[in-house]
């Protein structure tokens, strides 16, 4: 199986970090791809749309022009990435066969205040570089997404390294909100199987968002970690891998 990988809200592919290369180990995997958002990586120089269906529609021109359409392609997407991913499972059906959706909500399945619970993060990304530095920033980022590494200063270094050199437009955060803050999940035109993790302790968006989604997915699965943050692959990248290839290990390619 190939996998597309998703990054959410203000982050970009180098965000996955040691889970890209955890999972490419995984005898169920075939190849990896990361597509960047619009307004973030690779693609920092483009505006992020204002809904979620544009963006959905902007990545899969990216990844048609990329891929064998021949070959079989799972998804898996965190957050943001997640609702995009619902978003594409639903328009393109034909697109992927399987899908790992991590830690995601949408509008009408979970009140506003579940979706987007920790008000200290919009902070980091709408502050001026002058009122407080890129490192300082992103010790306040993982500090909120992340319990196991919330103090980690290599992770801590790493993500300074990315924002210094390939900043975004903190108005494209805002432009993400936006979007995310009016979607609305449509699991009755979903088919494929997919399989739902979440975080117990995840303090930016409530387990309970996904939990609402899993539960009307017809082919859906959910496993919950106990004590893992929103970035859940940070945090127990292991613990992911194993739960997809529990569940997808033996689709057919």
């Amino acid at each position: 199986m190939n996998w597309l990988l998703l990054r959410g809200l203000g982050r970009e592919q180098r965000h996955w970090g040691k889970f890209e290369d955890i999972l490419r180990q995984q005898e169920y995997v075939d190849e990896v791809l990361c597509i960047d958002l619009p307004g973030f990586g690779d693609h920092r120089a483009d505006e992020a749309p204002l809904t979620i269906e544009e963006t959905t529609e902007y990545l899969r021109t990216k990844f048609l022009d990329q891929i064998d359409e021949s070959k079989q392609w799972g998804l898996c997407a965190i957050s943001l990435g997640g609702m995009i991913g619902m978003d594409w499972l639903a328009r393109f059906p034909k697109d992927f066969a399987v899908a790992t959706l991590l830690n995601t909500s949408a509008a009408n399945y979970s009140a506003p205040w579940k979706r987007f619970k920790a008000y200290n993060f919009i902070h980091p990304h709408i502050l001026k570089e002058r009122a407080f530095g890129p490192k300082e920033i992103e010790r306040m980022i993982l500090s909120t997404i992340s319990n196991k590494h919330s103090h980690n200063n290599g992770v801590i270094e790493e993500w300074t390294e990315i924002r210094i050199n390939r900043p975004y437009d903190p108005v494209n955060v805002a432009r993400q909100l936006a979007g995310a803050a009016i979607f609305q999940a449509k699991p009755e035109r979903i088919h494929v199987p997919t399989l739902f993790l979440c975080s117990a302790q995840d303090r930016l968006v409530d387990c309970s968002c996904t939990l609402n989604l899993a539960k009307d997915f017809k082919d859906g699965y959910i496993h919950i970690h106990p004590t893992a943050g929103h970035e859940i692959t940070l945090d127990e990248p292991e613990w992911v891998c194993e739960k997809m290839k529990l569940r997808f290990a033996n689709a057919s390619v």
